[in-house]
């Protein structure tokens, strides 16, 4: 079965011959360096810094995971803990957080950057992951097929520099399952041929602990591809022990040790299971109906040099791997060379792929029950994978099926590529793609041929060099298709701000538990970088009860996320904002009640300006139990307009009222609403929503509501809209434009100031869409009363715990409950991981506020609390992985007491 893969002589070994073959460590080693080293001159072509101004952060590696990162090291460096963290909106668990985004080995790296180079450990990790790839790839043909050293760095770029690895990349928690997947595959064979189990059983556990979504798409690979490979080995090749009951035996083998696996994972699957129960396993809605993704033909698009589409909804597979790719491929299954059951297999394993890239049910169950939220097929990289194995067999092969057919080969693909252009693919671009693609398959049906006919060793380190090239070059065409598609950012952006804020946080000096805010936003996940306790916070581990809440209190929050947008004194009291941070470019708006009602303590050398807010209660405050019984109002759901609800909505304003009302006891309004408005409309025609008012345009020329008010109190005036189906329009007030409304984060409460008795307003909502929705039976305009907020503050700070809190997971202090008809409410999320007690005794713990946040019994009189975060499905996970790990170290341990009896009787 020996066959030259180049004149040179060297030879492509069974998977048998090229087991016994000790690995060459040193091709394995220029494998990891070359990639490494191309991947950091792809994004040094980039300007990333020190090259340029910009920064590896693009996308959500820009809006989330840095953030992430800047918490690891803090828990890594500083003791901060890995269980919870108060930096998300007011607070949650952090092992799903941990688990989705940090748990790969190479995240452990951020702490040995300074803090001022987070950008550059991210850099640093994006660099040793590609050369990872590389390496372990490289292995596999180490492994398996013995080829010349420059045939396995050429195969191995292939790999590590394919259009996902290098536009995926910035999805760090990813790339861990490309690393491991040529072990996995290594670890499939050797369970079925000799029953070793150690590669496959640890190459699994690091793709489910390093990333428990792409490993739980290994698992379904897993599944796929032991039946699919057994039927492809003869019977000499799966059993050559000659085993009795083979199958069945194999399949108990990989069953068992997949267990294993799983149960040594037990520590990342249960807290991540535990985490999506807060909200994420009901974030989007899935569709029973079959549908097809995208047209056959645009797939073959996507196999072209710099073919770049789109990394957003509408995106298609990225399985570029290199020109050689398409054209050996095809050969592959034309080659008598290899058995009909192995080609078979293959075929059927590629077919799984591309039907999943292109049926939305089989795709829906690979990502886990949820559609991408951009960033489609996220599992293309085994595709890939697979495609290049069978390229580096058809070439070793090629003499075979005839050198020739290379070229033919070659010549149909670009007719192909000349047929699709016609089609105008956008991401097909003429120069970037289509003429690239034509050189680089002239070049190979010229040299391909060669090298196989003429014997000749250059002919290899030639057709390396270029397939090098081209790696490169399309690595380039990459990035910067992806810098134009959704944006690289400036490492300045992104450090002026960590800097500036954290110097400004540094100057607080309060050794109690509070939370603050600020009032300018990078991204939705500062906090995290500054290390404030607040409540602005995005990530797909959401807990969607928090989110609903922060909305109902006016703030802008939808979806995974919320913001610091939309706040007043009453929000920023009960949920014990003690600071805001504000500079010079805050809206005023945001900044007229903090100018009036809370205390200037300090400007920063970098011009911030941090204000206490004495009105701001504890982490948790005794309230009347009237709390117990008050819930959120239904609301419709925004995916489906045409939805039956209860129309019952209450506004942010009524509901804080309401809310007061339950905590005091006594009829509170400290929103009092404008009963004087009259609405108007032009350019619009009115329809009816469930539980909404619709405006749909008539007239392209100015659709526009108008409200018309007389003001009836000198008091603070605030507006809010609700819709939850929130169409963008242009706001103004008297003329003058107020910016834009109900558009990514301006949906929320806005205050319009202070005005004259009797005075006449006129806001109005320019139309920027065709549609508008508008909740029916609301107020929209309420005037701040003061002195009932003073009134109410001044009672519930009688009830005040003085709280203190050493780690996230932790806090204690002494509070004095004067009421037995009473609870102690706290703004801490309810989670069924928290224990309370009071002078040591255990405390009924209960969700209020329709579930959402804790609060707690606690008998009259002064008492000691300590809240503990401790969640069962982290002592139960951390159980089973111990377990686990004990099981496999005992088999482990067991074999080789077996394998040395054997030797020593032999």
């Amino acid at each position: 079965m020996d066959k030259e893969i180049s004149g040179g002589g060297a030879q492509l070994l069974s998977p048998e011959e090229g087991a016994k073959k000790r690995v060459r460590w040193s091709v394995v080693g220029i494998c990891f360096a070359v990639s490494a080293c191309i991947m950091f001159l792809l994004y040094a072509c980039l300007k990333v810094w020190p090259f340029g101004e910009n920064a590896v952060l693009v996308l959500d590696l820009n809006a989330q995971y840095v953030y992430y990162f800047e918490k690891l090291r803090n828990i890594l460096t500083e003791g901060d803990s890995i269980l919870y963290a108060f930096e998300r909106n007011l607070g949650g668990e952090f092992m799903g957080i941990f688990a989705y985004y940090l748990s790969s080995p190479f995240s452990l790296l951020v702490a040995l950057f300074p803090k001022e180079m987070m950008t550059e450990a991210i850099y640093a990790i994006m660099v040793l992951k590609c050369g990872f790839c590389a390496l372990t790839f490289g292995y596999f043909l180490e492994k398996t097929r013995r080829l010349s050293p420059f045939a396995t760095v050429m195969f191995s770029l292939m790999y590590s520099l394919s259009a996902y690895a290098v536009v995926m990349q910035h999805n760090l928690m990813w790339t861990d399952n490309l690393i491991a997947l040529p072990l996995l595959v290594l670890g499939v064979d050797a369970i079925i041929k000799e029953g070793r189990y150690r590669m496959f059983t640890l190459s699994l556990i690091y793709c489910v602990m390093s990333n428990f979504y792409i490993g739980y798409m290994s698992c379904i690979f897993v599944f796929i591809y032991f039946f699919l490979r057994y039927f492809m080995l003869s019977e000499e090749e799966r059993n050559p022990m000659g085993h009795s009951f083979h199958f069945p035996r194999a399949l108990v083998r990989v069953g068992i040790f997949s267990v294993i696996a799983l149960a040594v994972s037990a520590i990342i699957i249960l807290p991540t299971y535990y985490s999506l129960s807060f909200g994420k396993m009901e974030f989007s809605e899935h569709t029973k109906d079959w549908a097809q993704i995208f047209d056959f033909l645009d797939i073959l698009t996507k196999t072209f040099f710099g073919s770049y589409d789109t990394v957003r909804p509408e995106g298609m597979p990225f399985i570029y791997c290199g020109m050689l790719m398409p054209i050996l491929l095809p050969l592959y299954f034309f080659n008598s060379d290899f058995p009909k059951r192995k080609k078979l297999g293959y075929m059927l394993l590629l077919l799984v792929f591309i039907v999943s890239f292109n049926l939305n049910q089989f795709d829906f169950i690979w990502h886990g029950g949820q559609r991408p939220n951009w960033l489609n097929t996220r599992y293309a990289y085994m595709f890939v994978f697979f495609a290049i194995v069978l390229t580096v067999d058809a070439l070793a092969h090629l003499k075979s099926v005839g050198v020739k057919k290379a070229a033919f080969s070659a010549g149909l693909w670009a007719v192909l590529l000349l047929i699709l252009q016609k089609f105008e693919y956008e991401h097909l671009p003429d120069f970037k793609a289509v003429w690239a693609s034509l050189g680089f398959l002239a070049i190979y049906a010229a040299l391909v041929p060669w090298v196989k006919g003429n014997g000749k060793r250059v002919g290899e380190v030639i057709l390396s060099i270029v397939v090098c090239c081209e790696m490169v070059l399309n690595g380039v065409v990459m990035v910067y298709a992806l810098d134009e598609d959704v944006s690289f950012t400036t490492r300045k952006s992104y450090r002026e701000m960590v800097d500036e804020y954290s110097r400004a946080v540094d100057t607080i000096e309060d050794d109690s538990f509070y939370r603050a805010e600020k009032l300018v936003h990078r991204k939705k996940n500062d906090n995290f970088a500054v290390d404030l306790n607040g409540l602005s916070n995005s990530t797909s581990t959401l807990n969607a009860k928090v989110v609903k809440l922060l909305k109902q209190f006016g703030y802008t929050s939808k979806s995974h996320w919320s913001m610091y947008i939309g706040a007043n004194p009453v929000t920023d009291a009960l949920f014990g904002i003690k600071y805001v941070i504000a500079d010079e470019s805050a809206r005023k708006d945001v900044m007229d009640y903090i100018h009036d009602m809370y205390e200037w303590e300090r400007s920063t050398e970098d011009h911030l300006d941090i204000y206490r807010n004495p009105y701001a209660l504890s982490i948790a405050y005794e309230v009347g139990d009237d709390i117990l019984d008050y819930d959120l109002p239904p609301v419709p759901d925004p995916d489906n307009p045409e939805a039956m609800v209860d129309e019952d909505y209450i506004a942010p304003f009524e509901y804080m009222n309401d809310v007061l009302t339950a905590m005091t006891g006594e009829k509170t309004e400290v929103f009092i609403k404008n009963t004087t408005e009259e609405m108007s409309y032009s350019g619009v025609k009115i329809k009816h929503v469930v539980g909404h008012t619709g405006y749909e345009v008539s007239n392209s020329t100015n659709p526009q509501l108008t409200y018309t008010l007389t003001v009836e109190s000198d008091k603070p005036l605030y507006l809010y809209f609700p819709s939850e189906y929130p169409r963008e329009v242009t706001l103004k007030l008297n003329g003058q434009s107020l910016g834009s409304y109900f558009e990514n984060e301006t949906h929320a409460i806005l205050e319009l100031g202070s005005f004259e008795v009797g005075e006449v307003l006129e806001i109005t909502l320019e139309l920027e869409d065709k549609n508008l929705y508008i909740s029916n039976d609301c107020r929209f305009f309420w005037y701040f009363d003061e002195d009932a907020f003073h009134r109410a503050m001044a009672q519930l700070h009688e009830g005040n715990m003085a709280a203190y809190s050493d780690s996230d997971d932790e806090i204690y202090g002494t509070i004095t409950v004067r009421d037995a008809d009473s609870v102690v409410f706290t703004t801490i999320p309810y989670d069924e991981g928290w224990r309370i007690y009071a002078d040591g005794e255990r405390c009924e713990t209960m969700a209020v506020l329709d579930g959402t946040l804790l609060a707690f019994d606690c008998p009259v009189g002064e008492h000691e609390i300590r809240m503990v975060y401790r969640p069962k499905a982290v002592t139960l996970g951390l159980a089973i992985s111990v377990a686990g790990i004990a099981v496999f170290a005992g088999i482990w341990a067991l074999d080789e007491a077996m394998k040395r009896r054997r030797a020593k009787a032999e």
